[in-house]
C-alpha cells in the first residue's frame, strides 16, 4: 500500500475592498510617475529635460510626399523592381 503524504493547510486568503484596491493602484501609478519625473538612474543616462522647441521622439512622423503613406509613394517603384517574381515561370 502506497504511503500517503499529509497535506499542508491551505493558507488563509486575505480579501481587500474595492477601495483599498484603487488606493493600492494609486499609490504605485503615483510612486511611477515620481521615478519618471526623476529621470532614468542608470550609468550613463542623460537626465535633460526636453525643451518645447526638440520634437517628442515618441510622436508619429508626419506622412512624406505630401500625405502619402510609405507604401503609396515607393510600392509602385517596388513593384516594379520586383519584375516578373510573382509570375509561375514554365
Amino acid at each position: 500500500m502506497p504511503h500517503k503524504l499529509p497535506t499542508l493547510p491551505e493558507p488563509e486568503i486575505h480579501h481587500i475592498s474595492p477601495a483599498e484596491a484603487v488606493e493600492h493602484i494609486q499609490a504605485l501609478l503615483e510612486a511611477k510617475q515620481e521615478r519618471v519625473r526623476q529621470g532614468p538612474t542608470w550609468p550613463g543616462a542623460v537626465t535633460t529635460q526636453p525643451s518645447p522647441d526638440t520634437p517628442d521622439p515618441h510622436a508619429p512622423m508626419p506622412a512624406a510626399g505630401g500625405g502619402l503613406s510609405s507604401e503609396a509613394a515607393f510600392g509602385h517603384a517596388l513593384a516594379h523592381e520586383r519584375g516578373d517574381q510573382s509570375k509561375r515561370k514554365g
